[in-house]
């Protein structure tokens, strides 16, 4: 029972790693349930699985990522164990010299050697990292760099005007950078536009000094935010099983199940994840009664 009661605390503390761990049990079952004959012998895919959920992708591990995004919080952790050392010990040489260094070189190595963003487990320094490690290193020292400037921002005393400049210029990157990712549709130099129209977006956004973080700033769009975990886990198996079964039908018709596949099973992972932090509730009060009577 304390191992149970054990195991549950962990993933409820892990923030990701229970919608995860879901995600990936039920893209396991779809796809091998419905196109076997198109993946990894089982044994080999579950062997393989075990470096998904021990996040070693991203350091060259051959794994089987049944959600197909593992990569990236693989890369960010990774990320982390290089930059927190570093951000602690030397915090204001970082944020005004070395953070501003890495972010426009990191980017630059990649528009140069890549043209686009999405060189993932391209091998660097003989193979030792890999260009997805080396991206993450980037975000994050551009999102730790954007939190602070964020907390600069909110404290200026913005004008009316001022702040209608900045309402104005909030909803064109928001709508300028989305429009651009419906409507590329090959990675290329636009992936570092995106970014830096993300980027003054968020700055805006956070700071809280534009007329629209009213709207933004309810239990509503909270939720929101917690359920796109749900969808970013649960989309890519769904894509990867509609592309497996070769089905004869039209690319608009592929996007529409593509689209209510992924929402489902983001619902699902969400309900199924919802119960489970709950039984660890009933887990803790058993043990107790349990222990009680013993």
């Amino acid at each position: 029972m304390d191992f149970f009661i054990s195991s549950i605390s962990f993933y409820n503390q892990a923030v990701f790693y229970l919608e995860y761990f879901v995600a990936t049990i039920t893209g396991f079952i779809l796809l091998y349930g419905f196109a076997s004959f198109n993946m990894p012998p089982i044994q080999v895919g579950s062997i393989q699985l075990l470096g998904d959920f021990f996040l070693l992708q991203i350091f060259g591990f051959p794994v089987t990522s049944i959600v197909g995004t593992m990569w990236y919080l693989s890369a960010l952790i990774g990320a982390l164990l290089i930059l927190v050392p570093v951000t602690l010990k030397h915090h204001s040489l970082f944020l005004n010299v070395l953070g501003p260094f890495v972010i426009l070189s990191g980017y630059g190595f990649m528009a140069f050697t890549y043209g686009h963003m999405g060189a993932i487990l391209e091998p660097l320094l003989g193979g030792i990292i890999h260009a997805g490690l080396l991206r993450a290193i980037i975000d994050i020292s551009l999102g730790y760099i954007l939190y602070f400037n964020v907390e600069y921002v909110r404290k200026v005393n913005w004008s009316i005007c001022g702040q209608i400049a900045l309402t104005f210029i909030e909803v064109f990157c928001w709508l300028c950078a989305i429009a651009l990712i419906v409507t590329t549709k090959q990675r290329g130099m636009i992936d570092f536009v995106i970014v830096l129209l993300f980027s003054i977006g968020i700055l805006i956004s956070f700071s809280e000094t534009s007329f629209l973080h009213v709207i933004f700033k309810n239990k509503y769009f909270n939720w929101l935010g917690f359920f796109s975990l749900n969808i970013f886990l649960n989309h890519f198996y769904i894509a990867s099983l509609i592309s497996k079964l070769t089905l004869n039908i039209t690319f608009q018709t592929a996007l529409s199940v593509y689209i209510l596949g992924s929402l489902i099973c983001a619902l699902f992972n969400y309900l199924v994840v919802y119960y489970l932090k709950k039984l660890s509730i009933w887990a803790r009060i058993f043990s107790l009664v349990i222990n009680r009577q013993v």
